[in-house]
């Protein structure tokens, strides 16, 4: 497969809006699946391989998941680097097992809507919390992606922000950006899962923290740069985009795009 520079592309994401959407019988929701995993760890492999399962077909009708594998930084130390580790991914799991009140952190875990979480392979537990995330409310997230001529290098990033969930209302939101990409694979040669070739799917790659929104009713936007890095295969990124209750935790608002089918790529 051609590795395809991040130079000989101009790309931009030109807006991100959102609008209040109620889920339906007709609507697709698009809900956000946190896997806190590692190369390291041997119970890993049947969750990421889940992942990946539940990323191409939703267990749960009208569904669609959005699928963002965390690798966590704490297995390093067994004999095995995690190419793909953050100690950065380590902090937002401490963050989950405050809110979730819980003794420690693990993996795998999935941490589903920013307010669910169970056993990452588990895939009764995680249909099921799955399902229940799909019945809230939600803002509805659109991703548009167009030409930056003048900045072939980065990739510029404005979001504009139409209104919440009434729920919603009254708090102070986080809006995230994620890079992710799929279909990455990793012979490991140390640790626990010496000698397994491990796929990954929505391997986070970049993790922007993109800008704030307040409890304003009318529309706001906030903007920033992304750089892709030339050896990432660009026909497997996507650009997540959600946005976070920094109160609660909950995600009430999510999509994503293929980079290739949604026009960035273009010599």
């Amino acid at each position: 497969m051609q590795i395809l520079s991040a130079a000989v592309f101009v790309m931009g994401l030109s807006s991100i809006s959102l609008s209040a959407q109620t889920p339906d019988a007709k609507a697709v929701v698009p809900v956000i699946v946190e896997l806190f995993t590692s190369q390291g760890c041997s119970s890993c492999p049947p969750a990421e391989k889940l992942m990946t399962e539940f990323a191409a077909t939703s267990p749960v009708k009208g569904v669609r998941v959005i699928p963002l594998s965390l690798h966590v930084d704490y297995w390093n130390r067994i004999g095995w680097v995690d190419p793909f580790s953050n100690p950065a991914f380590s902090d937002r799991q401490v963050m989950y097992q405050k809110t979730f009140h819980a003794d420690n952190v693990y993996t795998p875990q999935a941490v589903v809507g920013g307010l669910r979480e169970c056993v990452g392979s588990n895939g009764a537990e995680l249909t099921e919390q799955i399902g229940i995330a799909g019945r809230d409310a939600k803002a509805q997230v659109s991703i548009a992606v167009a030409p930056v001529e003048d900045a072939p290098a980065d990739r510029a990033v404005s979001l504009s922000v139409s209104t919440l969930p009434e729920s919603a209302r009254g708090e102070t939101w986080d809006v995230i950006l994620a890079i992710t990409e799929d279909d990455l694979v990793t012979h490991v040669k140390a640790g626990e899962n010496a000698g397994v070739e491990m796929v990954g799917t929505g391997v986070v790659r970049r993790w922007i923290l993109a800008g704030q929104l307040g409890a304003k009713d009318e529309p706001q936007s906030v903007s920033t740069k992304v750089t892709l890095d030339p050896a990432w295969k660009l026909e497997k990124i996507h650009v997540v985009a959600f946005v976070q209750s920094q109160k609660t935790h909950a995600i009430d608002g999510a999509n994503s795009v293929d980079l290739a089918s949604a026009g960035g790529m273009s010599k």
